[in-house]
């Protein structure tokens, strides 16, 4: 991924010895994705796939254990 100062305008492939290497919309960099206008969109979208599965564990199991009168 080609960053610059300059805004708005696209970055044109990289040639190394007659191979041409396409621009990639993200990258994963000390673990965090980026994607071409440096911010976190994507990051932010590959957390909340991950942890929706346990926030709704946890919803469900409160709302079953207050049914019987224990506090979480």
């Amino acid at each position: 991924m080609t960053i610059s100062k300059s805004n708005g305008t696209e970055h044109p492939n990289l040639n190394d010895h007659g191979m041409t290497f396409k621009q990639p919309d993200k990258i994963k960099y000390l673990g965090m994705t980026l994607n071409k206008n440096l911010n976190f969109k994507p990051h932010v979208k590959k957390l909340k796939q991950k942890l929706y599965p346990g926030i709704l564990y946890f919803e469900l199991n409160r709302k079953f254990s207050s049914e019987f009168g224990t506090q979480v």
